[in-house]
């Protein structure tokens, strides 16, 4: 074997792993599970799913108003939990978060949070999320809704 087809052989070698490596890396960097995302998001701190909402360009609607914001909210909701997980897996969700929670007699689950709720603050800053959940009869999480309002 002379010189030059070593070389050339070499070439194809090294452009090989170059082929390789460029697709493992782009195949890692468009992993998207859920697992991967909720860490993510859970390293954000407590009550992060609130916060964002809490801190987005969203304004509560007035309580005794018509709701025009559900929308937007629960798309930002939908950035933590996905259409299709168990109920354990939101609940725990919900709990890693340090977001309160009850299970109502129909199944759903209502996590809520208030910012504000101390008479000093500023009517600017009191805010009150709540995200229902409901579960189809295999506890599998069918739809997400919300509510973002003052306390007035």
């Amino acid at each position: 074997m002379n010189t030059q087809s070593k070389h050339n052989g070499n070439i194809k070698i090294s452009l090989l792993q170059i082929l390789l490596k460029s697709t493992l890396v782009i195949g890692l960097s468009a992993c998207n599970s859920s697992a991967i995302q909720f860490s993510n998001i859970n390293a954000k701190g407590d009550k992060a799913m609130f916060n964002e909402i809490y801190n987005s360009k969203i304004k509560p609607d007035n309580y005794l108003g018509i709701q025009k914001n559900y929308a937007e909210v629960t798309n930002m909701v939908m950035k933590y939990f996905q259409i299709g997980e168990s109920k354990e897996e939101v609940i725990t969700k919900l709990s890693q978060m340090k977001i309160d929670s009850n299970v109502k007699s129909d199944g759903r689950i209502v996590a809520f949070g208030i910012k504000g709720n101390n008479p000093l603050f500023s009517k600017d800053d009191d805010k009150t999320v709540e995200v229902f959940f409901e579960f189809d009869s295999n506890n599998k999480l069918v739809s997400i809704s919300s509510r973002y309002f003052r306390r007035q």
